[in-house]
């Protein structure tokens, strides 16, 4: 009897030992699968900042070139003159001129300046 016990506890120990091995053959698979998931989300937040670098890298020079061109307007024309931009004034000296003058009267009203 002691005998059959014996090798029923040895072939208890097998299939524990073998299952044993399942468990950790299963554990390594999901090590690999959570180091896969972590390269993944690591690449992923890697291709996000790399698109708003590029956005942020794209829009820059345009951004500068429009403010250049916002500075340039403003000083040309004068938009913040208390007495108006220059192209309000340079309308109104020609309104004045060409209650005098018929020609630049003429020219004025074929642009419907006046």
């Amino acid at each position: 009897m002691d005998q059959r016990f014996t090798a029923m506890q040895e072939q208890m120990d097998k299939r524990f030992a073998a299952v044993d091995q399942r468990f950790e053959a299963v554990d390594r698979r999901l090590d690999f699968i959570q180091q896969l998931m972590l390269v993944t989300i690591a690449g992923i937040f890697g291709l996000i900042g790399f698109i708003i670098w590029d956005r942020y890298s794209t829009l820059r020079p345009m951004d500068m070139r429009l403010r250049r061109l916002e500075e340039n307007l403003e000083h040309d024309l004068e938009l913040q003159s208390p007495e108006g931009s220059k192209l309000t004034r340079m309308i109104h000296a020609l309104r004045e001129l060409a209650k005098e003058d018929k020609r630049v009267a003429a020219v004025l009203r074929s642009f419907s300046l006046l």
